[in-house]
């Protein structure tokens, strides 16, 4: 690289003026540059290539017979030699009679019957020890690992970096061999990740943990199958310099590929959207509020209705969330509506969580989950809810503040009950914080009033802040009596998600700052990388036309609801089409 440098210098010195070879310099570098980054792949790649070379190994197709059998053990007639390995589970089959082309009669096969499954326990160069998982068998059965393609969970836990775990998810990628199933689950517990490896069928979870041992990053691999045996385990050390040439050889990657982009009109009452596999298919549904009720649907050529509800006097859903709140392997929808005036609230349940029904305005907290196909509520309360890692918090509401009070861990019983008092960061409302990782250790994302985006360290120091402010669609004023002037505000934050290394956002800049009624000029999805004190920020989408309204990862892809700038969109007008129609805008990930 040095020498090609020199030698464009020259080349540059003898031809052109001094400014132009600023110029000429500078472009030519960064060809350089880019054609290294794009012709080669990272050397961290070829580093995790044995992981997804020895996850093969463990697949790859491989046939042998049984030579002996005693009770549960046996022994079969392929070691070392011919790719054996400890941990290998390879099918029983028992051969029958021999079956014949119908025509020429030509000898075909014969018909073989799966009877058991055996997991090699100890090998040798041409035979193996194996003991028996499942069924029965007999000398001369056929053992057999066969071809295709075979699914499997990669599960990812919140320590590991986003360059590390795509460069490993990438190598798995390549390999035809295996079908990857990812997840959204990220606790760093192994029962969490054998959870999903047995509920989306998955022949086997790839669990991966970025660890701190000695002063030293680790990446810690182990393989598992479903009933939680692990197979295997390894482990590297993540060098700053491995680390450092990871995120250059991504730099130049983009995300998303928006020249596929989607484009649907939707209903002028859309509110907010988060996705789940509600029917647990293994394919994530898109989740809409509109007034009225909940809509649950199937992104593909077109938004297909699954399932939808009713919810009585639905006029603004302040929040919204889906994934398996109360451990029952089943997701919930959790619905925060605000219904206005008035005490009509349908159930509640204000002794569980300690409020008295307030008479002005009306907020409230609802789960619902899929019965029998059916979206059912299952529990009702006064106040605000949320749902972190798995585990339900509740804050109430207090008319002449907003959003107040303490915070409580909720625990399952015969409907929710407070357990235990939730200390919030700095004092933070329940929707005002996102925990995030820094450096293996918890800090958190916190949005200010202003709209400020704030980055705190585990002892609760500052590292980070945004010099633009986020603006908020949920807005609410404190009713006071008409002798004070002075206006007193409270808002719901938008919420930021977690995905691919980043904090993903909402950004929006205000049309003025004089009439803040009027809109914004500029909405966009940006994303945050944090490590150690340092904050990134990079543009994930924009050019979007109208002000984001809500955004939601399902599946490969992102989608993004906005709504008409002033809330006209003056096109629909001139084509006969609702112009307060929102759209749902969805581009695949590259």
């Amino acid at each position: 690289m040095k020498l090609l440098l020199t030698m464009v210098l020259m080349t540059l010195e003898r031809s052109i003026s001094k400014s132009m070879q600023r110029v000429a310099l500078v472009a030519m570098i960064t060809v350089i540059l880019c054609s290294v980054a794009l012709a080669q792949e990272p050397q961290g790649n070829e580093i995790f290539k044995r992981f997804s070379d020895d996850a093969a190994s463990f697949f790859a197709p491989i046939s042998g017979r049984l030579i002996k059998v005693s009770d549960t053990e046996g022994m079969i007639d392929i070691g070392s030699a011919e790719g054996v390995r400890k941990g290998m589970r390879l099918k029983v089959f028992r051969e029958g009679e021999v079956f014949h082309h119908p025509v020429t009669g030509e000898a075909l096969g014969k018909i073989e019957t799966e009877i058991g499954t055996v997991e090699v326990s100890e090998i040798e160069a041409g035979r193996s020890s194996v003991r028996f998982l499942n069924g029965s068998a007999k000398p001369n059965d056929r053992v057999r690992i066969s071809k295709g393609s075979l699914k499997m969970l990669f599960y990812q836990g919140r320590s590991v970096e986003w360059t590390v775990g795509d460069s490993l998810f990438r190598n798995f990628k390549t390999s035809e061999r295996f079908e990857i199933v990812e997840t959204k689950e990220d606790e760093e517990e192994v029962n969490a990740m054998l959870r999903e490896t047995a509920r989306i069928g998955a022949v086997f979870g790839l669990y991966i943990r970025q660890l701190k041992e000695n002063g030293k990053d680790i990446l810690a691999v182990s393989m598992y199958h479903p009933d939680g045996t692990m197979f295997y385990e390894s482990s590297i050390e993540l060098t700053k310099e491995l680390l450092n040439e990871l995120k250059f050889g991504f730099a130049f990657l983009k995300d998303i590929d928006t020249s596929l982009q989607s484009l649907f009109d939707v209903s002028s009452s859309a509110e907010m959207m988060v996705s789940c596999d509600v029917d647990n298919d293994g394919t994530q549904e898109l989740i809409m509020a509109v007034k009225g009720g909940v809509d649950i649907l199937r992104v593909g050529v077109d938004l297909e209705p699954v399932h939808s509800r009713k919810v009585d006097r639905l006029s603004d859903v302040v929040w919204m969330q889906c994934m398996d709140i109360d451990n029952d392997r089943e997701p919930e929808i959790l619905l925060v509506l605000d219904i206005g005036g008035g005490t009509d609230r349908g159930r509640t349940d204000d002794e569980a969580v300690g409020i008295t029904p307030y008479t002005d305005r009306g907020f409230y907290s609802e789960i619902m989950e899929l019965n029998e196909g059916r979206l059912e509520s299952v529990y009702r309360t006064s106040g605000f809810m949320r749902a972190i890692d798995g585990k339900l918090y509740y804050q109430a509401y207090d008319e002449n503040k907003g959003i107040s009070g303490r915070v409580f861990v909720m625990e399952k019983g015969e409907g929710w009950v407070k357990d235990r008092i939730f200390q919030t960061p700095l004092g933070a409302n329940l929707y005002d914080f996102t925990p995030v990782l820094i450096e293996g250790v918890t800090g958190n994302i916190l949005i200010d009033d202003s709209g400020r985006i704030n980055v705190y360290n585990d002892d609760g120091v500052r590292v980070w802040q945004s010099d633009f402010k986020t603006g908020f669609l949920k807005a609410y004023k404190i009713e006071k009596p008409a002798s004070v002037d002075e206006e007193e505000w409270w808002f719901i934050k938008d919420r930021v998600v977690p995905f691919g290394g980043r904090y993903i956002m909402m950004k929006r800049e205000l049309a003025s700052e004089a009439l803040p009624g009027i809109g914004y000029k500029d909405s966009r999805i940006i994303g945050l990388r944090i490590s150690g004190g340092s904050v990134e920020e990079e543009t994930i989408l924009d050019d979007l036309s109208g002000t984001i309204i809500d955004f939601v990862i399902i599946n490969d892809k992102i989608a993004v609801l906005t709504r008409p700038y002033m809330g006209i969109n003056f096109k629909n007008i001139i084509k006969g089409k609702n112009p307060f129609n929102r759209r749902l805008y969805i581009y695949p990930f590259k």
